[in-house]
């Protein structure tokens, strides 16, 4: 008697520690669950926050290209809302628009000194519908660049404009095609904010702009902006100079820096020799076209072969290297301008063409300088010749470039521009619109400024992109 009841004690104490042992397990667990359940509530909320602080940065975008002076001149303005779609989720804007002063401000709180025309924001994002006592915000910050463009000279340098053998004229694209015997007399202008040459036959039919001369103050030397020969030619004697045909600015013309809103994106090399042939046949007359296409969007480098065709569609491209080589770009602007954002550099030659014939606006090139400043001979960072160090730009990051080379009777009709971008033209080329870069050259060339380009303020979107967006 006395062992069954051992037993049945001993099987009970047994049971009571397995159902203790299972309870355990089962709290565990259940720990587990719910802590991946807060996990993923936490993940959830913090994405959705982070989704209203990156909305708020485009509601910043959307104010500023209908009205640059958004929200006003307070420094800085904040405005609080909630999403149109979800009202649960809000965000807060801290603008600092420096499109007021027209000096460089410093951003309180963050080092940052804000030049002029720039608008500085931080952005904060949180999910009002968590049932958690604390929120889960979200916060990134970043620089809005206006990116409108100008077109109003046939060429403008910031360090040196150069006519070798080389003339730069005018025509009114909205007449007509490019006529030799219907120009616009003494419209073409070439300006530099530095220097000036027009050598060996070159000739401007209008006038040039340049800043005085005058006296390095860190070295003491006199700066000479105008280089000419007894052979150059300037149209327009209306303005004294010197020399005869030289408007004299006394500000330099404003260089923008462009950033492409499709990069950096890590896209794929195209070559116009695989993109598939599209077709279409004409039912009344029989007749089949064929033509290749490149859908707008971000790719790495194109390459045109000889003999190729591509055509490039309304909308927004970037590429890092572009090459055409005795091969074409046509353009279909039916929807509304193409704008390419080159990071690198563009080769066109041997008697490749562009929008041939087509209007310049159509095509809109901006480089955005993402190749590093070397220097041809040495292969190093180009020096300061005073303190012998490399050059640098303004915020202490190494320089970057790019570089458009058109040569051997190649055809281009767009407007172009980079703040950093070396532009040559050489051997019979022409280009039909306006170049704006660091330096532009051209040596046996010809520049056909489009007179309706003036006064025509260019680019998408209202020209403002985000700058330097990144999470707090």
């Amino acid at each position: 008697m006395k062992r069954a009841l051992q037993r049945k004690g001993t099987l009970l104490v047994t049971i009571i520690w397995i159902t203790t042992l299972i309870m355990m397990m089962m709290l565990t667990v259940g720990q587990g669950v719910l802590k991946n359940l807060n996990d993923g509530r936490r993940e959830t909320e913090a994405s959705r926050s982070r989704y209203a602080a990156y909305a708020a940065t485009q509601r910043i975008l959307a104010e500023l290209r209908a009205n640059p002076g958004w929200p006003g001149p307070k420094w800085p303005e904040t405005i609080t809302d909630t999403l149109p779609q979800d009202p649960n989720l809000q965000y807060t804007c801290v603008v600092y628009n420096n499109t007021h002063s027209g000096s460089t401000r410093l951003v309180p709180g963050t080092g940052v000194n804000l030049p002029s025309g720039l608008v500085f924001m931080k952005t904060t994002g949180v999910d009002l519908s968590s049932s958690s006592a604390v929120k889960t915000y979200a916060a990134v910050a970043g620089t809005a660049v206006q990116q409108t463009a100008t077109f109003d000279y046939a060429a403008l340098a910031e360090r040196q404009t150069s006519l070798i053998t080389s003339e730069a004229d005018a025509y009114d694209r909205t007449n007509g095609s490019y006529d030799p015997s219907k120009l616009e007399a003494k419209k073409a202008i070439v300006v530099s904010n530095d220097q000036l040459a027009l050598t060996l036959n070159a000739k401007v039919d209008g006038h040039i702009e340049i800043l005085p001369d005058g006296i390095d103050p860190l070295t003491g030397l006199a700066i000479t902006r105008y280089a000419g020969d007894a052979t150059a030619q300037i149209t327009d004697a209306s303005f004294l100079g010197p020399p005869i045909g030289a408007k004299i600015n006394l500000a330099p013309k404003a260089l923008v820096k462009y950033k492409s809103p499709l990069s950096p994106v890590v896209g794929k090399d195209i070559s116009a020799a695989s993109v598939p042939t599209s077709s279409y046949t004409d039912k009344k007359t029989g007749k089949t076209y064929t033509w290749k296409e490149l859908k707008p969007g971000a790719y790495n480098n194109l390459n045109v072969e000889p003999g190729e065709k591509l055509t490039l569609k309304s909308g927004r491209y970037f590429f890092d290297k572009v090459d055409l080589d005795s091969s074409e770009i046509v353009i279909d602007d039916s929807k509304g301008p193409v704008v390419v954002y080159i990071g690198q550099e563009m080769n066109v030659k041997n008697n490749s063409y562009i929008n041939d014939g087509g209007y310049a606006r159509a095509l809109q090139v901006y480089f955005t300088d993402e190749k590093p400043d070397i220097d041809p001979l040495t292969g190093l960072p180009p020096v300061d010749p005073l303190t012998g160090l490399p050059l640098t730009n303004a915020d202490g990051t190494p320089r970057t470039k790019s570089d458009l080379f058109v040569s051997s009777n190649s055809k281009v009709t767009f407007v172009t521009a980079g703040q950093h971008t070396d532009m040559k033209l050489e051997l019979g080329s022409e280009l039909f619109g306006a170049a704006v870069g660091y330096t532009v050259t051209a040596t046996d060339s010809k520049l056909h400024y489009d007179e309706s380009l003036k006064g025509a303020n260019l680019g998408m979107q209202g020209g403002w992109v985000l700058d330097g967006l990144h999470d707090l």
